[in-house]
């Protein structure tokens, strides 16, 4: 029973380990050319900074855009998904640094809550699983994952305006909420609602132990 658990608790780190990975790159890259050029003392001659949005059309009854095919040599009807546009006003330097301290505190959340999360593990496999400790263990995990969650907001609301007042797409409007990254959000929810259902089962269990 116990190798079942440790399997699935195996693929969970793995695929946030996967998810997360997967950014890791472009944020260490941007973080280094950020410092490079402040270090420098030469800042980028770029006009604006890149962001990516998600696009969805007005109506998919009529798609107003069409990719070529190579194989037929013709068009087909298709619409855009997500793009990445060039701001026409560079991004400040306060926000720019807000907006990488936010990072840097999210991914150090998450850090702390897989952290937790093996630590978690390991007590189960000792046989420590319905205790106040297994139970913080969990509450900890959830307001990290959450906690890292409301750190992405500001950035991305900031981002989703300053797009909106710098852009206007002929036939398609800007996603807001495919923006977030709502995966620390669904983790952190069930992390509590574990907790919950922890705290349920302890509490029925020391009232049957003061039944008996």
């Amino acid at each position: 029973m116990k190798s079942g658990l440790n399997i699935i608790c195996f693929l969970i780190i793995a695929v946030m380990a996967f998810f997360f990975g997967q950014m890791m790159p472009q944020e260490l890259t941007s973080f280094n050319d950020g410092f490079n050029e402040g270090w420098r003392g030469s800042p980028s001659s770029k006009e604006g900074d890149l962001s990516s949005v998600s696009l969805v059309p007005y109506t998919f009854i009529e798609i107003a855009d069409s990719f070529y095919n190579a194989k037929t040599d013709s068009y087909v009807p298709a619409y855009y998904r997500k793009v990445d546009l060039e701001l026409n006003q560079p991004e400040s330097r306060v926000f720019s640094i807000f907006r990488h301290t936010c990072q840097i505190f999210q991914d150090l959340f998450v850090l702390l809550a897989v952290l937790y999360f093996i630590r978690f593990i390991a007590k189960v496999n000792k046989g420590e699983i319905f205790s106040r400790r297994s139970i913080r263990r969990l509450r900890r995990i959830g307001a990290l994952f959450i906690g890292g969650f409301l750190l992405s907001l500001f950035p991305t609301i900031y981002t989703y305006i300053t797009v909106k007042e710098a852009f206007a797409i002929e036939n398609y409007r800007i996603l807001l909420f495919d923006m977030f990254n709502l995966l620390p959000l669904l983790l952190g929810l069930i992390a509590f609602m574990v907790a919950q259902i922890f705290a349920i089962a302890l509490r029925m269990q020391e009232e049957q132990e003061l039944t008996i």
